[in-house]
């Protein structure tokens, strides 16, 4: 003789699924935005002066454009060019300039200058966070 489960149990196992679905998707968003408001700012193009506390990977982010809106097309700063400064002098290499999100890695935390150009001299303005990546480590 089989036994036919409830249909009790087949709601409480979809009921389930979606519970966590949900706060899956919450715990996302509220990681996303408080890594937005941690982050350091920064205007550019210019020179800003970043405390990285990590160790790892960060990312450019650009946040909001000159014109008061979130930014969804990087495109107006694919021509900026990065250059990153430790405070004893060595360069950071910073990738994927010309990408959407630049990045770049630091071994060692501590003061950091980020200067940014458009080699034309002009160039569209924006907001950017320097973001570290979730695999950055703490010291």
């Amino acid at each position: 003789m089989k036994v036919k489960p409830s249909k009790w149990f087949y709601l409480l196992g979809i009921a389930l699924l979606v519970a966590g679905l949900i706060i899956s998707v919450i715990f996302a968003i509220n990681s996303t935005l408080t890594a937005m408001r941690t982050g350091e700012r920064v205007q550019l193009p210019g020179q800003s002066t970043l405390h990285l506390k990590k160790k790892g990977v960060y990312d450019i982010v650009y946040t909001v454009a000159n014109t008061g809106k979130s930014v969804g097309d990087a495109s107006p700063y694919k021509n900026l060019n990065y250059t990153l400064t430790a405070a004893d002098g060595q360069t950071v290499s910073v990738t994927g300039q010309g990408q959407p999100v630049p990045v770049f890695t630091v071994k060692q935390t501590g003061t950091y200058t980020l200067r940014a150009v458009y080699p034309e001299g002009k160039g569209a303005q924006v907001t950017a966070v320097i973001l570290p990546m979730t695999n950055t480590q703490s010291t």
